[in-house]
């Protein structure tokens, strides 16, 4: 073995090259093979390899892998634990993946190499190239006057703005220019490899929030951008312009980075009017618009597109307030301004009304004026090419049904549809909910859960007690036992009687519809012996009501065995119209091993209306001889027919 660093380094019996080239690129060829030893937590095969390396660093950190996906971390081995402070690395394409580290540690630097997926074996190459960046200077910026520059891999990097991964924060060019209160400006950049990331701030304070908007593509595959601003202080603004060095390393030499060109503009641009700020009563409702060019508000954050609003409450009060939208993402914030629109936050919501829209509850205490501001989110591609944005708004006084003197009347068996609508029973912490009553003899025992309707999931709460609706004695509560968002609880009666079942959500301001069901539980049963099945065998199962259970989640499995041959791959593939199916695997004689798990392809709303819910893994046995193989449903009282196969992909040992 011939190492050119210095050192020689012997990793599990086996010899790695690692060399310097006269620029200083640490290179390591190697080869991930059968016989390495080590294995990470998935069961891929790895090995660390140390790296020289000082304290200031920036590192462009490179591995290819021939014939299989690779993977690698860089970082430090503190106190005999890997991995601290580490940077992964980012795939580039099938067989590259790179990363940018930045060294801010006197501690051994190493690189562990490994692969995507568990068994993949094969020679590979890391470079570790270390990237000389000039001091970072800031150069002054005259209004009205473009910039034409580049940023390339030895341009300034501020080490106060990057963490040990700095892959994306990339190399910086560093503008200033002098501007006053009040001054409206308009910024212009464009670059010809990726929407460039532009960073405008003051000195000690965070970067503005500002609303860029699309103005056409720059020449080659980049875009045009442009944010208007209106300044709150005068002073000196500072401009960093920076690139994305994952997108700019070059394929073709895995060592060197690319560089991007653009441009920088600014300009002055006209003032806005005042605006009118409504006054607003309870009932108010409104269609109305957010304007990128006229609704942008000044703020310590930077230019808000924003809508303002003022609300008189009166005390004791509880409101709702609500905005939808279809065209931007819109924030709701509650609070009181100051001079430079800035809030005293007192509450604000994002999403609760689904989608984009936003919906919260506010508990009035005083009857004093209130501020509310709407906000629009640009953030998404699809809505910043849009100058007008619709939304709806609304301020409504929320009430409540008063508690029950009983419950509705249920059994095991029964599955009900909870709808829980605005104006209905609301527990101390404001949740909607329903009752319902149940006769249960001693002993009983019952396993009651939510599930999802017209595949809409709630977050649910579910309580079961003795008492009376409005003096709940709780004997059990759960909120997310069941699959998903859903609450499950397995319950046993203590005594003959009348039980109160509350099932509730947990965000108040959602209106909500989920089932209840009530099933007598089902204690897990010694499964039957597995069914031996030969290689390529298409078989035709069913997971049903007969079927035994998998621990106590209620997920119904079926077993299977087949005989393998040591370092063999083999392909299960399982298919279902039924329900979402998953796969796992292990030695048949080793009950304590981990199973090899199938990645859970639990649905997502909406779910798969027709065609098969496919699930596959690829296996390596690690023995010769019987292999387990359970066929499990993703989600709980999922049943259904399946068709399961198991072909050889031939011997996992030939790669190398």
């Amino acid at each position: 073995m011939c190492l050119s660093l210095g050192f020689t380094v012997l990793f599990a019996n086996h010899a790695f090259a690692q060399t310097a080239t006269a620029s200083g690129v640490q290179i390591i060829e190697g080869e991930i093979a059968k016989t390495n030893k080590t294995t990470d937590e998935d069961g891929a095969l790895y090995e660390n390899f140390p790296i020289n390396a000082k304290v200031g660093q920036k590192a462009l950190v490179k591995m290819t892998g021939e014939g299989f996906k690779p993977a690698f971390e860089v970082g430090y081995i503190n106190g005999g634990k890997w991995c601290s402070k580490c940077a992964t690395g980012h795939k580039i394409d099938e067989n590259s993946v790179a990363t940018i580290f930045y060294v801010k540690e006197n501690m051994p630097l190493q690189i562990r190499a490994s692969s995507v997926h568990a068994g993949d074996i094969g020679k590979f190459k890391v470079f570790y190239k270390v990237i000389d960046t000039k001091p970072l200077v800031a150069k002054p910026l005259v209004i009205g006057k473009q910039i034409n520059d580049s940023i390339s891999a030895d341009d300034g990097l501020n080490p106060n703005e990057i963490s040990y991964d700095a892959t994306f924060w990339g190399n910086i060019d560093k503008y200033y220019v002098d501007l006053k209160t009040g001054q409206n400006i308009e910024i212009y950049a464009a670059s010809n490899t990726d929407i460039p990331e532009v960073k405008f701030y003051r000195l000690g304070h965070d970067p503005y929030h500002l609303n860029w908007e699309f103005i056409g593509n720059a020449k080659g595959d980049g875009d045009a951008i442009s944010a208007r601003f209106m300044t709150p202080f005068a002073g000196r603004y500072y401009f960093n312009i920076s690139n994305n060095p994952i997108k700019d390393i070059s394929i073709a030499d895995p060592t060197i980075e690319g560089k991007i060109n653009y441009s920088l503009l600014v300009n002055n641009t006209s003032a806005r009017a005042p605006k009118i700020i409504p006054h607003i009563k309870t009932g108010y409702e409104t269609n109305s618009t957010f304007d990128k060019n006229l609704d942008l508000i000044p703020s310590r954050r930077g230019n808000l597109i924003a809508k303002d609003y003022i609300f008189t409450p009166t005390a004791g009060k509880n409101y709702w307030i609500t905005a939808q939208s279809k065209d931007t993402d819109v924030s709701i914030w509650i609070g009181k301004k100051s001079n430079l629109g800035e809030f005293e936050l007192y509450q604000s919501d994002d999403d609760n009304a689904g989608g984009t829209g936003a919906k919260l509850l506010y508990q009035s205490k005083s009857n004093a004026p209130l501020d509310i501001r709407l906000f629009s989110n640009y953030g998404y591609p699809e809505y910043q090419k849009k100058n007008l944005a619709e939304y709806s708004f609304s301020i409504k006084e929320m009430t409540r049904a008063p508690t029950p003197f009983n419950g509705k009347s249920i059994k095991i068996g029964d599955k009900v549809l909870v709808q829980l609508k605005d104006g209905g029973y609301r527990n101390q912490l404001d949740a909607l909910y329903e009752i319902y009553r149940i006769n249960l003899k001693a002993g009983e025992k019952a396993t009651i859960f939510t599930d999802e309707y017209q595949y809409i999931s709630a977050d649910t709460y579910l309580e079961i007690g003795t008492g009376s609706p409005d003096n709940l004695n709780i004997l059990a509560q759960d909120e997310d036992s069941g699959s998903g968002n859903n609450a499950k609880i397995r319950f046993t009666a203590p005594q003959n009687g009348e039980y109160y079942i509350r099932a509730s959500a947990t965000n108040i301001a959602h209106e909500d519809n989920f089932y209840l069901n009530i099933i007598p539980t089902i204690e897990p049963q010694t499964p039957p012996p597995p069914i031996e099945i030969a290689i390529g065998q298409e078989i035709k199962g069913e997971l049903s009501n007969s079927s035994p259970l998998y621990g106590d989640d209620d997920v119904k499995f079926a077993d299977y065995i087949f005989t393998a041959t040591k370092d063999t791959k083999y392909k299960l593939s399982l298919k279902s119209d039924d329900f979402f199916a998953n796969i796992m695997v292990r030695p048949f004689d080793m009950s304590d091993a981990k199973f090899t798990q199938s990645v859970d392809n639990t649905p997502i709303s909406p779910p798969v209306v027709s065609g098969t819910k496919d699930n596959n893994l690829d296996y390596v046995s690690p023995i010769s001889g019987k292999v387990l193989v359970r066929i499990t449903s993703s989600t709980d009282n999922q049943l259904g027919k399946y068709n399961l196969i198991i072909n050889e992909q031939g011997n996992d040992t030939q790669k190398q």
